[in-house]
């Protein structure tokens, strides 16, 4: 008898607060029966093509607010298919514009 055991994963950090400009790394770490299959992408957007996956690991470099939404791993073996979410806050910067005090001259000749 030969029994298969779905795998399940772990996202760390499952929420990540960062700065503009900062690199954010995402880990998608299954446990059970492999080899795997580990996939990143962006939920209802398009992934920054700036963003580099390996082992399970998603760098994202030189963060923006555009970056800013929520990340799904899926993770496929012989024993199925899990997946998992990640949320990234980017603090700093407001849709990609910085946003600059006004100043008045009052004093203008």
């Amino acid at each position: 008898m030969c029994i298969s055991v779905a795998q399940r994963l772990t996202i760390s950090p499952q929420r990540v607060a960062t700065r503009a400009g900062d690199t954010i790394q995402l880990r998608c770490t299954p446990t059970g029966s492999g080899p795997f299959n580990i996939e990143w992408s962006r939920v209802d957007d398009q992934m920054n093509s700036g963003a580099r996956e390996s082992d399970g690991i998603l760098e994202i470099r030189q963060v923006t607010a555009a970056d800013a939404g929520r990340y799904r791993c899926v993770v496929q073996s012989s024993a199925g298919t899990s997946d998992g979410y990640a949320t990234v806050d980017v603090e700093g910067q407001e849709g990609g514009v910085t946003v600059l005090p006004h100043i008045s001259n009052k004093y203008q000749t």
